[in-house]
């Protein structure tokens, strides 16, 4: 199984291609192949992320006290680690009405900090450093 790193390569790749096509076809099936590699890098970064088998970082479980603390934690986590709480642990981190907004905001509190963010099926809420 590749990388999920190589199969953001080889979708670059790809996209560099389809820059330089002079076919409009062959444009299009070149950002198409781009588009699926994405996907399967991603797929394989969740798989291997489930099977706590990624080989780039820590897997760090915490409780943080509040915001701030959480994007402390964000802002140490070493490349290719991963922060973990509970669903109602990270909503919990939010006032009253800022709770239907908890997923909106771990998305922006992921970007902030060069992270994804997941809530998962299992009742974890999962950030993984990328850059």
């Amino acid at each position: 199984m590749y990388s999920p790193n190589e199969y953001r390569d080889r979708a670059n790749e790809c996209l560099v291609k389809a820059n330089r096509a002079s076919s409009a076809e062959l444009r299009t099936m070149l950002l198409e192949r781009a588009r699926l590699l994405r996907r399967a890098a991603i797929q394989v970064e969740r798989s291997m992320f489930l099977l706590d088998s990624t080989p780039d970082g820590p897997h760090i479980i915490s409780s943080p006290r509040d915001l701030d603390n959480l994007k402390l934690l964000l802002e140490r986590l070493p490349l290719g680690g991963s922060l973990r709480m509970t669903t109602e642990h990270y909503c919990g981190l939010f006032s009253g009405a800022e709770v239907e907004n908890a997923w909106a905001a771990s998305r922006n509190i992921a970007d902030q900090f060069g992270c994804s963010a997941e809530f998962r099926t299992d009742g974890l809420v999962c950030f993984v450093k990328r850059s």
